[in-house]
């Protein structure tokens, strides 16, 4: 669990699918939190998801910030690709180029 949240490490095949369902799963529940605090507060959440927009570019760049790979123009793409895929295709699509993202 604890390399679960190791963003430096190289994962194989495997952990990159574990670690791409556990981070579905921790943005999908992000996103219902944050969505029945605005329901408290009387607002409501966009149709846009917004939780994914933010976190997917953060968890990238923490990514390549931690494997210092922070220079490397391919990888820079594959986060721009991901939060462009967060906007139009939601959570789950979103964190696939960050789970491939995390085998290198």
């Amino acid at each position: 669990m604890k390399k679960l949240f190791d963003l430096s490490i190289k994962r194989n095949f495997g952990e990159a699918v574990i670690f791409y369902l556990v981070y579905v799963v921790l943005l999908i529940v992000v996103r219902v939190l944050v969505a029945a605090f605005l329901k408290l507060m009387g607002e409501s959440l966009p149709d846009i998801p917004v939780v994914t927009i933010i976190a997917v570019p953060l968890l990238g760049i923490a990514m390549l910030i931690s494997k210092k790979q922070i220079s490397n123009i391919f990888y820079i793409v594959l986060v721009v690709v991901a939060t462009v895929l967060a906007y139009s295709m939601g959570t789950p699509l979103a964190l696939i180029p960050l789970a491939y993202l995390s085998t290198r």
